[in-house]
This record gives C-alpha cells, structure tokens and sequence, in this order.
C-alpha cells in the first residue's frame, strides 16, 4: 500500500462518527440507491455496501487483511493490519472507497473467504461507474464503498440464518475480531452497523418501496466513548 493509501485509510472516521455523519446525511435513501445499482446489474450475489471507517491507524507498507481462525469461543473472521501481504497472491482487495473519480481498495482478504466468481466483479466498468456517479452525487466518497459479500463457507460458521457478524478489536495487535451473533444477542449490545447487503426476504432491515431491503450483515460494537469495544483474544500471528 502506498504512502496516500495508508493516508486516505488513516482519514477516515472512527465507527460511531462515520454512522453519524451517514445518518445524518440520509443514511436509508443512501443504501437504498447504492444497493438498488448493485441488484439492477445483477451484481447483489457478490457485492454489497460497506460504512467506510477506520478501525485503528495503519503505517506505510501496511494493509487491513481479513482472515479467520478456531479458538476456544469458536470461529472468527479477524482482520489485521499487515506488511507487504499486498503482493500475495492470496490477497484481494475486498472494499473500495471512491478517491477522485476511481475506487481505490480500501481493505483487502484472504481468496477463500470471497466466492471465487466475484473476484472480477470489481472490474465491471458499468457498475463502477454507476457507483461511483451516485457515491459522488450523494457526497459519501468518505462514508460508503462498495464491498466484495463473504462467502457460503464463512457463513456455514454461522449458528442461525439471520446471524450477524459481530466486531470487536485487539488494540495490542491492531486486530478486528467478528463472530456471529444472533440477531436477538446483536439487538441487545450497543453497536453500530456497517455492512449491508440486497435481501428480498421480509425481516429487519432497511425495508424501502419494491420490496428491496438493506440487510445488515456486519456491525461494530461500540465503547461508551464511540470507538470499537475491545476483545482480549490471542492471536497467534
């Protein structure tokens, strides 16, 4: 990553202010469209939107690549600041934000965490450009981005289908650790969302005229004081 990358990554708002500024902004009819251009080009299977934030500073060099691991609470999906993993050829990047008129990644994962049909999905011109007219019309180039969806083998992890990735973070390896939650459990902890993808199924969500609804797939839990709550799992790495 190169040294305006890791400074466009280490500009972004914290969680809680990045949510403010997007509910404040409009946040429904934001996803809304943005979400409305990913089904219209057929593309809801493999990409959703993502609330841009930072989840701790990062150094020239360095990347937030998302893996996962086995301990003794279960599985996790944890993403972690990296040098050099850029180059892998296990690495893609998995959400972009819009810098000037092109999406730059923002954050990056491991290959088998993604479908592996969806890694070309980030090529597609049309759809690009269709997101990148609305991210600039609406004024959210540092709040949304488009992000690539997780796929069936991570949410076979998953206890019950409405499951939600939970986030907390390890402030000693600048680390963020997702489990799922249910939704009751998710519903009932202060946090903050931060990604959504296309559902047509009747629940909770973001529901919005022609039956689309902007279902949350990630969120944050949040301090008191509005950064990330922390975790004390170890990480081997």
């Amino acid at each position: 990553m190169t040294s305006w990358q890791r400074d466009t990554y280490n500009s972004l708002f914290d969680v809680a202010e990045a949510d403010d500024r997007l509910v404040a902004s409009g946040k429904s009819t934001h996803l809304h469209r943005l979400l409305s251009i990913i089904r219209d080009h057929g593309a809801h299977h493999h990409m959703g939107i993502r609330l841009l934030h930072r989840h701790n500073l990062i150094e020239e060099g360095e990347i937030m690549i998302a893996d996962t691991l086995d301990d003794d609470e279960g599985f996790a999906v944890v993403s972690q600041a990296m040098s050099g993993a850029d180059t892998r050829k296990d690495v893609v990047p998995s959400s972009w934000q819009l810098v000037g008129s092109d999406f730059a990644p923002s954050e990056f994962s491991l290959k088998h965490l993604v479908r592996e049909d969806s890694l070309a999905i980030h090529e597609s011109d049309a759809l690009l450009r269709d997101l990148a007219a609305a991210v600039h019309e609406m004024g959210v180039q540092n709040l949304l981005g488009p992000c690539l969806n997780m796929n069936d083998w991570v949410y076979s992890h998953s206890p019950t289908k409405d499951a939600i990735l939970l986030e907390k973070t390890n402030h000693e390896h600048r680390a963020n650790v997702s489990r799922f939650v249910s939704e009751e459990e998710f519903r009932s902890v202060k946090s903050r969302e931060t990604t959504w993808q296309v559902s047509t199924a009747s629940g909770s969500g973001i529901d919005h005229p022609g039956n689309l609804i902007a279902k949350c797939k990630c969120a944050c839990s949040v301090a008191t004081g509005g950064g990330h709550l922390g975790t004390h799992v170890w990480l081997g790495h």
